[in-house]
Formats: structure tokens, C-alpha cells, sequence
């Protein structure tokens, strides 16, 4: 045989050498806001701000409100979009949105602390979130592209003021004011619309992934599905790994590239340090995440151990954060 097939070998070898396979794991993040430890249980309070006469929305001026639609409730997206994301949340013990039957309140700017205990005692919470105000006001873009003459860009650049009261201690936090914009694309194809269309839905829409994002601000959050490379295919063991890693056993996986790093070639013996790393980070198990990836560098230090070093060195400083909110420091 040639140079030309040995050469060819070579190539195959390399590129199977470094081949990467990838998963998807789920992270707590620290929300940018600690809030006091009293705040265990927590009532949400099931309007958003002082309530509007049917067909008015304060600076929504872009698109046709209906004269007949109450937008007091479509604002109510803040609250389902908020509670959807703390009620998941390990931060908290018990999230509930309390009863309609309180949603009358809201039209005086009023409530006392002795309905503010009602209402914890009804939920079995410690505190109260009220959304106490919103202003929004929007923007609508009609662009034109050859293949979707008609594609619009709805944004809303959303204000909303927040407070918990706590009515055991009579006591409440600062107001949280937070200000983030949503986007909303529409497209189609044919061309028989010519403008916004389904407005309520897109304002509920809006108004939900506001309360989703504000969320992320006062609570730890899950973010799902963050995108992480694994080492595959360099040798028969390994992609028995990987193998398992495909079917969930990843335990199984694991006593392969344990028993890899002790092999000879140090390469080999980084890739499945490398691999441990992933494994423990998956776990969430940090400290055990960073040994293997120092370990993984110490043998074969490259682009990839030095990125997954960097971001792991990231997430603990961030853990340190977040391990204080989740204890309500």
C-alpha cells in the first residue's frame, strides 16, 4: 500500500480523535436581587396595578385598542408570566396567586395590612407581591422582504414597580422598579394583512414574558438546556461512554472515563477527565467539576479545557451568590 493510504489513515484517525458529541443541561441561576429571608411563602397579588377603563392601555398608541376590551386583565400576563417562573423555583417554599375574590381592591390604591393578613393566612404565606404600577409604551415596524412582504416587529418597552409586603412585621421592601422591552414578530407569506393582527394576545404575550423576565431578577431561576461538548470517538471505550451517555446512564459512563484517566496516553486520560468534569457539572456538583477539569488541563492543556475552565470558574463565583439567596442572605 501507498503513502496516499497511510496518510488517509492518519486523517480518519485524527478527525475521529477529535470528534465532540453534545448535551443539554439545566442550571439554577442567582437572581440580581436578594431578597430578605422573611420571604419564604409568597401570595402574589392577582392584579397589575390600578385598574384602566375599558379600551385604554395609558401609552399604548401603535396598535387599535378595543373600546370594549377591560386591558386590566390582559395586564394580568405579569402575573401568570411572574408566577410561572418563581413557583418554580427551589428558592420558595409555597407560591400561590391568591383568590379573585381580592381583585376589587385594586380599585381604591388601597389595602390594608389586616387584608394583607387575610390573604396570607387564606394561602398559608408569610408575604405579599403586589405589582403596583406598569407603563408601557410601543413601537410597531412594518418591514418589507421579498419573500414576506408582510413581517411587522411589535415592541413594548415595559416599566413595572413591585413590592412585598410582609404583614406579620408590617413591614415591605423597597419598591423593585424594573424596565425591560419585549419583541414580537409577525409574518405572512400572502400578504392579506395590513397591520398587527390578534393585538390582545400579542399584549397578553407581552405582558407574560415581562413577568417572566422581572422574575429572573428577584428569584433564582432554571435556565434549561444550555448546550455543553463532550470528547467521543477516540477509542472503542470511549464511545461505549458514549454510548451510555446516549441512553442517560451516565453513571456507567463515568466508570469508563474514570478508569481512562489513568491511561498511559495523556491525551486520552484528559479527554475522559474532561468527560468527569461534564458529568459532576450535570450532578451539580461543582467543586468535583472544577478538580477534573484542572486535572484534564494538567494533562493536555488546550483551547477546550481552558473555555470549560473559564466557565466553570464562572459558575462558582456565581455559586457563591446564589448559595446566599437560596438561604435568604
Amino acid at each position: 500500500m501507498g503513502k496516499g493510504f497511510y496518510s488517509l489513515l492518519l486523517v480518519i484517525e485524527m478527525m475521529s480523535a477529535c470528534s465532540m458529541g453534545k448535551v443539554y443541561i439545566n442550571i439554577l441561576q442567582p437572581a440580581e436581587v436578594s431578597l430578605p429571608a422573611a420571604i419564604q411563602r409568597i401570595s402574589i397579588f392577582p392584579d397589575a396595578g390600578l385598574p384602566d377603563d375599558p379600551g385604554v392601555w395609558d401609552s399604548i398608541q401603535e396598535v387599535s385598542l378595543s373600546p370594549l376590551t377591560d386591558y386590566s386583565r390582559i395586564k394580568r400576563g405579569y402575573i401568570y408570566g411572574i408566577y410561572d417562573v418563581i413557583s418554580n423555583s427551589p428558592r420558595f417554599k409555597r407560591v400561590e396567586i391568591t383568590d379573585s375574590t381580592w381583585q376589587g381592591y385594586t380599585h381604591t390604591g388601597y389595602i390594608s395590612w389586616d387584608d394583607l393578613q387575610q390573604i396570607c393566612s387564606h394561602d398559608t404565606t408569610d408575604a405579599v407581591l403586589i405589582l403596583k404600577k406598569t407603563v408601557c409604551h410601543d413601537n410597531l415596524e412594518h418591514l418589507v422582504y421579498t419573500q414576506s412582504p408582510c413581517y411587522f416587529v411589535y415592541s413594548v418597552i415595559h416599566t413595572t414597580k413591585w413590592a412585598f409586603y410582609i404583614p406579620s412585621t408590617r413591614t415591605a421592601t423597597e419598591d423593585l422598579i424594573f424596565t425591560d422591552t419585549t419583541r414580537i414578530e409577525q409574518y405572512d407569506e400572502s400578504c392579506w394583512m395590513s397591520t398587527l393582527q390578534n393585538v390582545d394576545e400579542v399584549l397578553y404575550e407581552s405582558c407574560f414574558y415581562s413577568g417572566m423576565e422581572m422574575a429572573t431578577r428577584i428569584s433564582p431561576f432554571w435556565e434549561n438546556n444550555i448546550p455543553r461538548s463532550y470528547y467521543a470517538g477516540t477509542n472503542r471505550e470511549m464511545r461505549k461512554a458514549v454510548s451510555f451517555v446516549k441512553r442517560n446512564q451516565w453513571q456507567d459512563a463515568a466508570e469508563i472515563w474514570n478508569l481512562l484517566t489513568e491511561n498511559e496516553n495523556n491525551r486520552l486520560a484528559s479527554m475522559a477527565a474532561y468527560n468527569l468534569a461534564l458529568a459532576w457539572e450535570r450532578d451539580d456538583v461543582l467543586d468535583q467539576a472544577w478538580m477534573w477539569i484542572n486535572y484534564a488541563d494538567s494533562l493536555n492543556s488546550n483551547s477546550k479545557t481552558l473555555l470549560y475552565k473559564d466557565l466553570l470558574d464562572k459558575r462558582m463565583k456565581s455559586r457563591k451568590i446564589l448559595d446566599r439567596q437560596m438561604a435568604g442572605n
